[in-house]
């Protein structure tokens, strides 16, 4: 089993933007920043940059969630983006002649597969892309414990 020891504390706030998180979306955040901080570890290409696909940040609706996410990364990298903010950038990204991304130039793109989230148990499979030849994808069993997630590596895919 798999433990990660520098887990992001849950979320905490006070009124409006800075709301607390209900108790599941505050788990979803720090299973989300555990998740793909251990893919970087797994394979990534440089930390120059890490790109989040937000959309992929199933159930945090509101903004200061998927906020946090991207706070919780930049242990990774001090520039963490909201990849549809990049995504068109010629200098982080490199594409084909019909304009498909093809590789990260130093730096990695991250997203979330949830698939099962219940309670305080989950399988979650996080994806840290850095090219068409040059992905990880670690398929976890999560386990909620002590105020920390527990990450055990179900099955692996590497390109």
């Amino acid at each position: 089993m798999m433990l990660i020891k520098d887990q992001a504390p849950l979320p905490k706030g006070g009124e409006g933007p800075t709301a607390p998180h209900t108790d599941e979306a505050a788990k979803r955040v720090s299973l989300y920043i555990e998740a793909m901080k251990s893919a970087f570890q797994e394979g990534n290409g440089g930390n120059g940059f890490i790109a989040v696909k937000e959309e992929t940040l199933e159930d945090l609706n509101e903004e200061r969630p998927k906020q946090d996410v991207l706070e919780g990364l930049k242990a990774l990298s001090p520039k963490v983006y909201r990849y549809d903010d990049i995504k068109d950038d010629n200098s982080l990204f490199e594409s084909d002649s019909i304009g498909r991304e093809t590789r990260t130039l130093n730096g990695t793109l991250l997203y979330i597969n949830d698939e099962e989230f219940k309670g305080d148990e989950a399988i979650v499979e996080a994806i840290s892309w850095f090219g068409n030849l040059g992905a990880v994808s670690p398929k976890y069993k999560a386990v909620y414990k002590d105020g920390k997630w527990e990450l055990k590596v179900l099955s692996m895919a590497i390109s």
